[in-house]
């Protein structure tokens, strides 16, 4: 009887720990689109966090690197802005929002050529809007 009770016991618990779910089960697209929520309402904060998780969970995710990019822009981290586009581009460089993207944060490090080279590369990448702020910035 007490073998009979001790095999129950043992599967009960067996099965009790493998039904737990893991306490943290978010995929690199959900903290994705957790941290775009967190941007739209300006908590940049809580986005570079979703962001960076996303990240550890798919270190070759391109748009949660432009998106903490951005991020970082707008809390003024511009350094920081500029490593996340670098990595964006080593990872997809005909990605023309990197270049856009990392041509305004040289522009508010005052390395205007450099972003006026980024314009120019996300232009021809298809990026529009670069033709404008190059005709601000550059010669």
């Amino acid at each position: 009887m007490k073998k009979l009770l001790f095999i129950f016991l043992f599967i009960s618990f067996a099965t009790a720990a493998q039904s737990q779910e893991p306490v943290n089960s978010k995929t690199a697209v959900e903290y994705y689109k957790s941290a775009c929520a967190k941007d739209t309402l300006e908590d940049y904060s809580g986005a570079i966090s979703d962001y960076s998780s996303a990240i550890a969970l798919d270190p070759n995710y391109v748009e949660a690197f432009i998106g903490r990019g951005n991020s970082y822009f707008y809390s003024k981290k511009y350094s920081e802005s500029v490593a996340d586009f670098d990595k964006a581009i080593s990872l997809d460089s005909e990605n023309g929002y990197a270049y856009y993207y990392r041509g305004w944060a040289y522009v508010y490090l005052e390395d205007y050529d450099a972003a006026c080279a980024d314009f120019e590369n996300a232009y021809y990448l298809g990026i529009d809007d670069a033709l404008y702020a190059s005709l601000d910035y550059c010669d």
